[in-house]
């Protein structure tokens, strides 16, 4: 119980303690009697405690805090904060012969003039109804993407004093962005923004857009591809002629576009579009080989799939598989499809026949240095090729009905070379080696 009593009479003494040693703060000097809302405030004078609290109006401060000594810093609350100013040490309350007014901060722009083009400025001017004492080298100017609350650039503005309108310059970097924006700025307590006003913007000499391709940007001859600008308020001119932000292009070409926003014109930026020729194909039946195969002309080795179709249905097999065993499938029809890149080029329909079997049968061919002659030739061949190894057609000779021979004389190259003869439901082929001597 004395214990507890000795607890109580400590406290007491130490409030009376405290209270007894506060002294009266004192104000010689106040920064400003008009600002808004968290703006701060300074007071010059006395007494000032780490527990010193300033009233607007009976509104507490927010933010209190000693500077020094002799200097007390606060920030104007929200609320009905026009009246007088209290300052507080503890019960010693001073009523200072200050009287606080809420100024509305208000910026107003007007009169942009310009485009902002290769590190270019544009002017406009402010309207700033700021307190007194403001340092406005701190506003801050934003230009916003058309419709959005989102900035996509800020930088600072010249320096600027306070009371009257003004012109102000503000300089966008080079590549730093491009496009039709919203102009604001934004006052030094940062809570009043401006209106916007609309400025358009370009990024210099070494801006250049980025064209997407809208799918492979290596096409089939017939397919297109479509190319895509930036997204943006822009106005686009391709090379085409054409101004609409995606374009569809069939042709192999460099295409370029530049982008304009306002007379901010961009650099032309470019995407290659290639486009490969379709080949005709031809299987036939070659009997260059044992067995017997189903070949593919004009095959030159390159990296193909291949898709089987025997009597219109397509056969399991791999994608590789570039020739079947004639045998297997001399019954019905076979037709491949050869996909090389963008492009699936659809062969002939290969009929059942026998025109490879009578040619290594009956048909001589007698072969020189660069010279080849074929007798007795079947009835129903109505044209003889011949193809070097790569499947390119070096020489093509119709042959009459009734002709039985059929003579090629200085044929270009050398090596392996095939003879495909041919009618209108079959083709066989032969190998030949010119050794060009």
């Amino acid at each position: 119980m004395k214990r507890i009593v000795s607890t109580i009479i400590i406290v007491v003494l130490l409030m009376a303690s405290n209270n007894l040693f506060a002294q009266m703060p004192a104000v010689t000097a106040i920064t400003t009697q008009t600002a808004s809302t968290d703006f701060p405030i300074r007071f010059t004078g006395s007494n000032f405690t780490a527990n010193t609290i300033v009233r607007f109006n009976g509104i507490q401060g927010r933010g209190t805090g000693m500077i020094d000594a002799n200097t007390l810093e606060t920030h104007v609350p929200p609320g009905d904060v026009n009246g007088v100013i209290t300052i507080a040490n503890g019960t010693d309350v001073l009523t200072t012969p200050y009287t606080f007014t809420l100024k509305t901060e208000n910026i107003t722009i007007t009169n942009v003039s310009g485009d902002i083009c290769t590190n270019g400025t544009v002017s406009f001017t402010t309207d700033l109804t700021l307190q007194t004492g403001t340092n406005n080298t701190q506003l801050v100017a934003f230009l916003y993407d058309i419709n959005s609350e989102v900035p996509a650039w800020r930088g600072s503005l010249a320096n600027t004093t306070d009371g009257n309108a003004r012109t102000l310059n503000l300089t966008v970097g080079q590549d730093q962005v491009a496009g039709i924006f919203d102009l604001r700025v934004l006052s030094p307590s940062g809570l009043v923004v401006s209106n916007r006003q609309r400025v358009n913007v370009g990024g210099g000499q070494f801006w250049a857009p980025t064209i997407n391709a809208l799918g492979p940007d290596r096409i089939c001859q017939g397919q297109s591809v479509e190319l895509e600008g930036p997204l943006g308020n822009f106005g686009y001119l391709w090379n085409t002629g054409e101004t609409t932000r995606t374009i569809r292009v069939t042709t192999q070409n460099t295409y370029s576009l530049q982008v304009t926003a306002g007379s901010c014109q961009s650099s032309p930026g470019f995407r290659r579009v290639n486009v490969q020729a379709r080949r005709p194909r031809t299987i036939y039946v070659d009997d260059a080989f044992d067995p017997i195969r189903v070949s593919i002309d004009d095959f030159d080795g390159f990296v193909e799939r291949f898709a089987w179709f025997f009597n219109g249905v397509r056969l399991n097999l791999p994608e590789s598989t570039n020739h079947l065993v004639h045998s297997q499938y001399n019954t019905g029809t076979l037709q491949v499809v050869c996909f090389r890149g963008p492009c699936a080029d659809t062969s002939n329909i290969l009929q059942p026949t026998s025109l490879a079997q009578k040619i290594k049968s009956q048909t001589t061919i007698k072969v020189g240095s660069n010279n080849i002659e074929i007798t007795n030739i079947p009835t129903e061949v109505s044209q003889i090729a011949i193809r070097n190894i790569i499947g390119k057609t070096i020489r093509t000779v119709a042959i009459t009905k009734g002709q039985t021979s059929q003579s090629f004389i200085n044929l270009p190259g050398t090596g392996l070379h095939f003879i495909t003869f041919e009618n209108q439901k079959e083709v066989a082929t032969q190998k030949v080696l010119l050794t060009g001597k």
